[in-house]
């Protein structure tokens, strides 16, 4: 029911705690590029840039995959039951939402050259109504395929020759070869504490570094002594960011080409190299960040009751990923490979068969050794700003869950790539003293309403051990919502 914002054709990443052997393990399900795209390929396009719509920034769907492994290794129901509330929605539509019908409109004149985004989001050649029934026949034969003869159709079979015949149609790389030669990865999240408890963050090519080595300079700091929404509290938390960012940001791109092991990001997000960045906070005016992209993406949160945990995020990164929809099989492929760099010397640089580096980083805390907090946000390389405002805002200045994410929000950097906005776009609930007090400071503000999906998207599960409570928080600024059964 948000097609717009994932599909079968996105990634996933996944953090998964088993509470009856007491193990949290995370499950990388993204894609790599296609073997045939490199920069020279690019280059004899005379291409400088990474293009972000179309054929060439498709790379492989690792979300499916994604799907069938967590099922087959925690889950409890065959694939086909699983699918069945998908394919009921699919073939008899709902009712479309107003999120859903603002982005076809803001997207319409973009995308509508590509055939299949037209006969898919605007059906009888028309813009859709907020609560007209949405219908996806396609999309419903193909989760039928897939609940038939399972996820090897989607990588090998009649699924698999559907999506390759639709890229290169349009002149794209991704081949047979690409998508049967795709694989999920079982990894070691990483971790770091935080004022008693133990936050978990998945390793690259996820940016979930970033977050713990941000939390580390935070935690020698007195945050609360800044004043909850005070100028100080956000500045503070935006150098943090800034310095994480900048030394880790190279280091969380795909492991098997950065040569980064295992000892070089243990110290990087050590308490002491964040003692070595913390010295290095501009305490009283603001630094320009580097350039940053964006996304669109859906988050799930969720607690059983015998205490197992998933933390999941999934996306087709832009809004309708790269515009393509997958004729005759009814779901947009992903525009992942438009946050690779062309620069040559970069970590992140285009590479065959190589994962680009991701935004996406679903998070879980824990107290006394047991989930405390599963969460996570939509809101592509602002996930790690949107992540340390909720933290602190429960850890550092008591709010409860729902609280947190109500809270007034900013975010600082760009918001799709290839921009060098560098402004600090904040919600205008934000007390007026602060923002005074911000621009004075040298931020330039970019004001957004009361609320703002472009702060962040966050969701959330607070587990009370003691009392046997699960508090669940959604976020006003997206569709989400908390529910209990």
């Amino acid at each position: 029911v948000m097609p717009h914002q994932t599909s079968l054709g996105g990634d996933a990443f996944w953090l998964i705690y088993t509470a009856a052997s007491g193990q949290l393990i995370g499950l990388n399900a993204s894609g790599r590029s296609p073997y045939g795209l490199s920069l020279e390929t690019l280059r004899a396009k005379n291409l400088v840039e990474m293009p972000v719509r179309g054929p060439l920034p498709i790379t492989v769907p690792g979300a499916v995959a994604g799907w069938d492994t967590a099922l087959a290794s925690h889950g409890t129901m065959p694939l086909a039951r699983v699918l069945a509330p998908a394919i009921e929605y699919a073939e008899n539509g709902f009712p479309l939402n107003v999120e859903l019908v603002k982005a076809i409109a803001q997207y319409e004149d973009e995308l509508a050259s590509f055939q299949s985004w037209r006969d898919t989001f605007l059906p009888q050649g028309r813009r859709p109504a907020v609560g007209e029934r949405f219908r996806q026949p396609q999309l419903a034969q193909t989760l039928r395929l897939l609940a038939q003869d399972g996820v090897s159709t989607f990588y090998r079979g009649e699924i698999a020759q559907k999506i390759v015949d639709c890229v290169q149609r349009a002149g794209g790389m991704l081949a047979a070869q690409d998508l049967a030669e795709h694989y999920v990865e079982w990894v070691a999240p990483l971790s770091t504490t935080y004022r008693g408890h133990t936050i978990y963050e998945m390793p690259p090519n996820s940016r979930g570094a970033i977050a713990l080595a941000a939390l580390n300079i935070l935690e020698g700091v007195e945050v609360a002594s800044a004043g909850f929404q005070t100028a100080a509290m956000a500045h503070l938390l935006l150098e943090a960011y800034r310095l994480a960012a900048a030394q880790l940001e190279p280091a969380c791109s795909d492991p098997d080409f950065s040569g980064i092991g295992s000892a070089v990001l243990d110290r990087l997000i050590s308490k002491e190299f964040a003692g070595q960045l913390r010295s290095q906070l501009a305490l009283d005016q603001a630094t320009p960040f580097a350039p940053e992209t964006g996304t669109n993406t859906i988050y799930l949160a969720v607690v059983d009751g015998r205490g197992n945990a998933v933390s999941l995020i999934e996306s087709s990164y832009y809004t309708f990923g790269s515009g393509l929809v997958v004729e005759e099989a009814g779901f947009v492929l992903q525009n992942r490979g438009g946050h690779f760099s062309l620069d040559p010397t970069s970590p992140n640089r285009l590479a065959p068969h190589k994962r680009t580096l991701h935004t996406l980083m679903p998070a879980m805390a824990f107290r006394d050794g047991r989930p405390w907090l599963v969460f996570g946000s939509m809101g592509g390389t602002g996930q790690a700003q949107t992540q340390l405002q909720l933290l602190t805002n429960i850890i550092d200045f008591g709010l409860n869950v729902q609280q947190a994410i109500e809270a007034p929000r900013w975010v600082k950097g760009a918001t799709l790539a290839g921009q060098l906005n560098d402004d600090l776009r904040i919600e205008n609930r934000l007390p007026e003293t602060t923002q005074r007090a911000l621009t004075a400071m040298g931020y330039r503000l970019a004001r957004l309403g009361d609320w703002s999906d472009r702060t962040g998207q966050a969701h959330a599960i607070l587990i009370d051990q003691a009392e046997h409570m699960l508090h669940g928080a959604a976020d006003p600024r997206s569709e989400g919502l908390a529910a209990g059964w």
